[in-house]
């Protein structure tokens, strides 16, 4: 195999050697070659009979030098994979040791590159980590607040109430068995009391997700701050400019660093915690998420059911 190796420069980077011998490339390159000669169409040749001096002449250096880079990337990504060689982001040419390449000359090369080595995460979750939950409570103003605004929502115009311009007076809708069959449709609300009740019970969970979501980005911020991670900030600057990537501007990277540190140290706690815990999502579960953003107070009928059951599928 090709004769590949790899030297540490710094905390967590490193630049990788490949060395290129004529064997390594030779049978590709003349198998590309020969495909060239077999359809080249020339004046004065007939069709596959051009002399391969004239193909290579044409040719040859574009050739060598596609096929040598798609025998490099392959050979680099093996290497990564096989020595299971935990790296962020992409390798980038490394420019200081890499000598002009003379396809005239040699017949070996070496190739040189630099990676961004991810740090260890000892993130542990465990009960010495505390987090505030923060429950938001439904007092009587909320709960007045929504019926206010649930009375607008199915307000009528009154029979025969326009005023000068024409125009109907809106008013709220009046606080009986109608109103509240139309919020809670199938749920058979008699009085007041049972309908505020009920809402406040609806306002809970939606306002449970919000707190979940405040919960979640907490103990995120938390776990991130705590956890001593250091990245090749150099590196991965390097490589948010030369890739284009992380769809960040070059002359925003800067500004932009350290926000984008923090979501990429994130992701290393987040991959450390799925392991450890060995979580998985199985179609189900992705299934079970999507019918949860459509669960509406009351029954569903049939019909809706089986419109949310195929846009969950």
């Amino acid at each position: 195999g090709m004769n590949i190796t790899q030297e540490s420069t710094g905390e967590l980077t490193a630049t990788i050697k490949i060395e290129l011998v004529k064997e390594d490339y030779e049978s590709q390159v003349n198998k590309v070659m020969k495909d060239y000669q077999r359809n080249a169409n020339m004046p004065g040749f007939r069709p596959g009979k051009v002399p391969m001096g004239m193909i290579k002449k044409m040719y040859g250096k574009a050739v060598l030098a596609e096929e040598i880079n798609k025998i490099i990337s392959e050979n680099l990504n093996n290497y990564l994979t096989e020595n299971e060689v935990k790296s962020l982001g992409h390798p980038l040419p490394n420019e200081e040791k890499q000598e002009m390449i003379d396809f005239d000359k040699s017949e070996s090369f070496d190739f040189f590159f630099d990676i961004g080595l991810q740090p260890e995460v000892t993130t542990e979750l465990s009960d010495k980590i505390k987090v505030d939950f923060h429950k938001i409570k439904i007092d009587d103003k909320l709960l007045d607040k929504n019926i206010e605004d649930l009375r607008m929502k199915y307000a009528k115009a009154p029979e025969g109430a326009e005023d000068e311009g024409g125009d109907k007076k809106v008013e709220p809708a009046e606080m009986n068995e109608e109103l509240y069959a139309a919020i809670f449709p199938g749920m058979d609300i008699k009085d007041e009391a049972a309908f505020r009740e009920k809402l406040a019970e609806q306002l809970e969970l939606s306002y449970e997700q919000e707190s979940d979501r405040l919960f979640m980005r907490d103990v995120a911020e938390k776990l991130i701050d705590d956890s001593g991670i250091e990245l090749p900030d150099d590196f991965m600057k390097r490589w948010l400019a030369e890739s284009g990537e992380a769809q960040i501007k070059k002359e925003d990277i800067d500004s932009q660093y350290a926000e984008y540190a923090r979501a990429l140290k994130w992701q290393l706690i987040e991959s450390k915690i799925v392991s450890d815990h060995e979580i998985q999502v199985t179609p189900d579960d992705v299934r079970e998420q999507i019918m949860g953003y459509f669960q509406s107070p009351g029954e569903m009928d049939e019909e809706t059911k089986k419109r949310i059951t195929e846009i969950a599928d």
